[in-house]
């Protein structure tokens, strides 16, 4: 009999979580909006038992963080709503940091045998500072996929401590914007109508910001964005 290899399990694992959503959204039409009919019960969940409600909300977050299913900006509106715009903001991001940190093991764990083959590539020897500025500006953006930040840093066996630091730092503002919001969601019906013009003008202010520095030659060159350019035509 054949032997299964790990990545084949890691495989079906990681596909398990994704089927049940792709279910609901095609049988179902299931959306985060569902999420929003049960803010009184979770409210009241919270009161009753808090340290047990905010070990599920941290176990529940990490795990979405893990698969990589799209119920970020839901999970950040309850964390405002459920724990305040700051404590929730923090616990959000601990959530964050948790999940990508499990994803970045996967990915890192999966691409084991290219680390080996490929370890005298340039990006393999980028100074730690550099990587760190890079990942911070990358994951301040709300435009760039949090998972594919995440698995690149597996693929490129960034070390742990900076990965972790880059992910809790840079996702603490674009968590915060959510959860001012959340702070208000008794009055939102609808995931759709928090993108009010205030909303908006944050989210390009934080994209600027997360994409000006970038822009200047020093500092592409300070943070390797050119290495990691090169990189990505290695593999084209």
């Amino acid at each position: 009999m054949k032997k299964i290899n790990k990545k084949t399990i890691i495989l079906i694992i990681y596909l398990i979580p994704i089927s049940v959503l792709i279910y609901h959204c095609l049988i179902n039409n299931f959306s985060s909006d569902v999420f929003l009919e049960y803010k009184d019960q979770f409210t009241a969940f919270k009161h009753t038992h808090l340290i047990l409600f905010f070990m599920i909300f941290l176990i529940i977050y990490s795990t979405l963080i893990t698969f990589s299913l799209p119920f970020n900006v839901i999970m950040n509106l309850f964390a405002g709503y459920l724990f305040g715009p700051l404590t929730g903001a923090l616990f959000a991001t601990i959530a964050i940091s948790f999940g990508s940190y499990l994803l970045f093991l996967i990915s890192r764990s999966s691409t084991q045998k290219f680390h080996n083959k490929y370890s005298n590539l340039k990006i393999f020897k980028t100074k730690d500072q550099n990587i760190i500025l890079t990942l911070f500006f990358l994951r301040l953006s709300p435009l760039f996929p949090a998972p594919v930040i995440t698995i690149g840093c597996g693929l490129a066996n960034i070390k742990d401590h900076i990965f972790i630091i880059t992910t809790f730092l840079g996702s603490i503002p674009l968590v915060l914007i959510y959860t001012l919001i959340g702070s208000h969601l008794d009055l939102i019906n609808h995931t759709r109508d928090i993108y009010n013009s205030n909303v908006i003008i944050l989210l390009l202010s934080l994209t600027l910001i997360s994409l000006s520095p970038l822009l200047k030659h020093d500092i592409r060159k300070m943070t390797g964005i050119k290495k990691i350019q090169r990189l990505f035509v290695f593999f084209k």
